[in-house]
């Protein structure tokens, strides 16, 4: 069974990407073949989103294509920003329901917490988004009784608790700095600091790849979850002068506001050609 999973995994660690991480590898443990595909660009995916906003729906539309069962997790900025107004938030919730019903495949919703979802779980948009999912699942109690209390009856009868998230623990070296301590201390004292705190072992997993620190996990197309890094990126060719030409007029469209947003959307769909 191949799964989608739309989300985001650590790093940053925070609880949401925690319970994503333990799903992930829960999936992988029962035989699953999973990809990730992530709305923010610096966490560790195979795929990242390039659409923001409703058009991320189109992605996760043709990203969904071959896999047999989809999961997506709503986060704070997908699939509409936290500064959305009522309009922004239809938009992309009703945009994000559309795509799911063309797919026609089981979707898992996720929801780690109420204030994930800015303006809430209710309403219209929201209700038809949790429509498609054949399981919705709530990160805490808290969240779970906030949507029991806010779904339709038929809604509320797919609601379960999600898997709890993955414990992930950092050391930190000891050491202070005494008065009079010279910037070259410091310096070296910060970059301990920060060198140890990258180090961010995932145990008890019962994955064979599952010891790996986090700072060596590569946010780039191509890399699994968890996965380190060995092999260094190959030397790209140089473009043709056509297409560096292409570019070039583009990034200068980009400058003027009258023909930003056609240079916009030439980036979004070169994007999208060569991922799909």
């Amino acid at each position: 069974m191949r799964v989608l999973v739309v989300g985001s995994l650590p790093p940053p660690i925070s609880e949401r990407s925690r319970g994503l991480l333990a799903e992930v590898l829960r999936l992988r443990a029962e035989g699953a073949q999973v990809e990730i595909l992530s709305p923010r660009a610096n966490t560790v995916a195979h795929h990242h989103i390039a659409a923001p906003g409703p058009a991320a729906a189109l992605e996760i539309g043709l990203a969904a294509r071959g896999f047999d069962e989809i999961v997506l997790q709503l986060e704070p900025g997908f699939p509409f920003t936290a500064s959305a107004g009522r309009a922004g938030r239809a938009a992309g919730l009703g945009a994000l329901s559309t795509a799911l019903k063309v797919i026609r495949r089981p979707v898992t919703l996720r929801l780690a917490s109420v204030h994930d979802l800015p303006g809430g779980p209710g309403g219209r948009a929201a209700e038809s988004l949790w429509a498609t999912a054949k399981r919705i699942e709530a990160g805490d109690e808290a969240t779970f009784e906030a949507l029991a209390a806010t779904l339709s009856p038929a809604a509320a009868q797919k609601l379960a608790l999600a898997v709890a998230p993955l414990e992930l623990k950092a050391g930190r070296p000891a050491g202070n700095l005494a008065g009079g301590a010279s910037l070259e201390d410091a310096t070296l004292l910060v970059r301990a600091r920060a060198a140890e705190d990258r180090r961010v072992i995932v145990r008890g997993c019962g994955d064979p790849v599952a010891e790996v620190p986090l700072g060596e996990w590569l946010p780039r197309p191509g890399v699994g979850v968890p996965f380190p890094a060995q092999a260094q990126a190959p030397v790209r060719p140089q473009e043709p002068l056509g297409r560096r030409a292409g570019r070039v007029l583009v990034h200068a469209a980009d400058g003027v506001s009258l023909t930003r947003p056609l240079a916009r959307s030439v980036r979004l769909a070169r994007k999208l050609a060569r991922r799909y």
